[in-house]
């Protein structure tokens, strides 16, 4: 179906052309509703930067020194442990990752112009990504290394018994004849192992934030007309 020319709209009846113009407006202002976030995020770095300023690094080092210490308070896990065992330390995570978390776009977006704040954010979110990735790899790895030390001696066949187990087959494992009490040991084994390094990796990384995000950032320091001039200038 050929669409009318936008000089139509003159010839259109009155009550076509007012139904045009109504769906453009509406158009406009659903865009500008969507782009408000974005503008709203970009004006509350530049507070950030310009209020906060060393409390930015505090925020977020301080968040993941909390995250390491309530992964190393889950790790006391036994073959007789339930979920009130983790929610200690579940607890004290949650205030880590409420402190870290928010303030991690709006840092990046700080430390660079207003017009950048986009590829910032974007920058943030693909190393959080590329973190889930390396993240599950080694702590996997950690996993499935220390309930096999765990299984020892104790099963004919452990490196097959805690593929099982890592891949979520605990209960198919159980239903086949191994002792129940033998795969809580192993779970147990490895899920404390996984929570030392994870926890030890956490507060590493919160004191590295607290040194190097207190630092001034120079790039920040441009000032907000040169940068679009710069980003608008011909090839």
């Amino acid at each position: 179906m050929r669409e009318a020319p936008a000089d139509d709209l003159g010839r259109r009846p009155p009550e076509r052309a007012s139904g045009d113009i109504g769906v453009v407006t509406v158009a406009g202002r659903v865009a500008a509703q969507e782009a408000r976030p974005t503008l709203g995020q970009q004006h509350a770095a530049q507070y950030r930067r310009e209020r906060l300023g060393r409390h930015v690094g505090t925020g977020v080092g301080g968040g993941l020194v909390l995250i390491g210490i309530g992964s190393l308070v889950q790790a006391r896990l036994d073959a007789q442990s339930n979920w009130p065992t983790l929610l200690a330390g579940l607890i004290i995570v949650g205030i880590g990752v409420g402190f870290a978390a928010p303030t991690l776009v709006s840092t990046a977006m700080g430390a660079v112009p207003l017009p950048r704040g986009g590829m910032a954010a974007g920058a943030v979110n693909t190393a959080r990504q590329l973190g889930f990735a390396f993240g599950i790899a080694v702590l996997g790895s950690v996993f499935q290394t220390r309930a096999e030390h765990a299984l020892h001696g104790k099963t004919p066949d452990p490196s097959g018994l805690t593929d099982a187990l890592s891949s979520g087959q605990a209960q198919r494992v159980i239903r086949h004849g191994t002792d129940p009490h033998l795969v809580h040991i192993a779970f147990a084994t490895g899920l404390n192992a996984t929570f030392v390094v994870a926890g030890v990796l956490g507060i590493a990384g919160g004191l590295f934030a607290m040194l190097t995000l207190g630092r001034p950032v120079r790039v920040a320091e441009q000032s907000a007309e040169a940068a679009p001039a710069e980003i608008n200038a011909p090839a």
